[in-house]
């Protein structure tokens, strides 16, 4: 019997969610299709649990590697392994809806002719729904998703946003890169540059669990900077030498160049000089890439929209850019040395700033943030409470100063308006700009 589709779990250190992420998936399944769980050496109980799906139901495979690969090279394996038509990405800690697999299955069998179809999604026991910036549309054929995004630089590139015929990956010969941190962004820009048939799924597929502080698992510094020197490079790649391309594409590749460079120079200022020197091999290729482009049919992309690489290629500019911020937090920090302060938002961007605070030796009492799943966790051995918490003790707190790392400056205005309407002395509250 064939199997229609393929739905692959790279699991790693999953314990606490994957058994959620497996009932939510195995109990709607009938036939013709397969789930593949790739264990990338965890260490805590997930191998076990795999196993005992595995037993359980005969449509659950398990491919181990003997060493950590990371998600990107163990998604390769599940894909290489998979024998459905279509192709599912799962993390092992988020859901699949209610019959969705089901329903899934109807519109494959009605519209075979797609190369992929685009999945709606929601946060875990919320009702609304994530579009993605993806647009609501009748289907046309040869209409490229390109024109459907309302903003590519709010478009989020996560692969499990997308139901792939297998064929098509074969043909175009797409897989995930090896890149750490942000691998979705190449491979979803892959499938994108070289679909010609798709279709979107208004019924939420997906349950994303939000459940953790995001920069808890997120790692910083010289691994995301390698990763986007990567995911840049791969997209140089792209622009072709004697064809023109067509102007939405070229935006499309622009955004996610500048999605890498914002994160990029983010994370540079978390580097040794070291790791700088390091990432120079990248830098050079990227150096080599770009000149070729100058010199092909798509040389006004390089004018017009690929300064970001001008900079990143020019001598010295990491290093300078470094030098630059770490003078510029010396300088705000100085007022905060040796003092107690109250840090607001725990989000991945906080993970970055209170890294940087703490080597300021900054002592930090407590993360605030509205997230009710985040209530009494840690981040970076901080504790996080809630407003809740704040307002309670605001006498208390009346005297602190108040650092909010939030990137969004109105979110900032937002925080700063409510501290200020509670009673907190305007001069008392900063916004954190790394």
């Amino acid at each position: 019997m064939s199997v229609f589709l393929s739905i692959v779990i790279p699991v790693y250190n999953s314990q606490k969610y994957l058994r959620l992420c497996l009932n939510s998936i195995c109990t709607q399944i009938k036939t013709n299709i397969e789930v593949i769980l790739v264990d990338d050496a965890s260490k805590d109980n997930s191998k076990k649990i795999c196993n005992l799906f595995v037993k359980k139901f005969n449509f659950v495979k398990l491919l181990s590697n003997k060493k950590n690969q990371g998600v990107s090279l163990s998604r390769n394996l599940g894909i290489n392994f998979s024998k459905g038509k279509y192709l599912l990405f799962l993390d092992s800690d988020d859901e699949l809806s209610k019959n969705s697999v089901n329903y899934i299955l109807q519109q494959i069998k009605k519209k075979p002719f797609c190369d992929f179809f685009f999945l709606r999604s929601q946060e875990i026991y919320q009702k609304k729904i994530d579009l993605n910036q993806v647009l609501k549309f009748k289907l046309k054929k040869n209409k490229s998703i390109f024109y459907m995004i309302k903003d590519y630089n709010k478009f989020r590139a996560t692969c499990w946003n997308f139901l792939i015929k297998k064929e098509f990956v074969q043909k175009n010969r797409i897989k995930f890169d090896n890149i750490l941190v942000f691998e979705d962004q190449v491979f979803v820009t892959k499938i994108l540059y070289s679909a010609n048939y798709f279709d979107v799924l208004e019924k939420p597929i997906y349950q994303r669990r939000l459940f953790e502080p995001y920069s808890l698992s997120s790692t910083i510094g010289y691994t995301v900077v390698i990763s986007c020197l990567k995911i840049i490079l791969s997209i140089l790649k792209l622009v072709p030498v004697n064809q023109k391309l067509n102007s939405k594409i070229k935006l499309f590749l622009i955004s996610r160049i500048n999605y890498a460079f914002k994160q990029l120079l983010l994370n540079i200022v978390n580097c040794s000089y070291k790791d700088i020197i390091n990432s120079q091999h990248y830098i050079s290729k990227i150096k080599k890439d770009f000149i070729k482009i100058t010199k092909s049919k798509n040389s006004s992309i390089v004018k017009n929209s690929f300064y970001n690489i001008e900079k990143l290629i020019s001598k010295n500019f990491l290093n300078s850019y470094k030098e630059k911020k770490i003078d510029l937090l010396k300088k705000f920090t100085k007022d905060f040395r040796n003092k107690k302060v109250i840090v607001f938002c725990a989000g991945s961007y906080a993970r970055l700033a209170i890294n940087l605070i703490k080597k300021m030796k900054i002592d930090i009492s407590f993360i605030i943030d509205n997230n009710k799943n985040f209530l009494n966790k840690k981040l970076d051995g901080i504790t996080i409470k809630n407003s809740c918490y704040f307002k309670e003790s605001i006498k208390k707190f009346k005297s602190k100063n108040i650092l909010i790392c939030n990137q969004n400056y109105n979110e900032f205005n937002k925080i700063k308006f409510n501290l200020i309407s509670l009673g907190i002395k305007r001069d008392s509250i900063y916004h954190v700009n790394i």
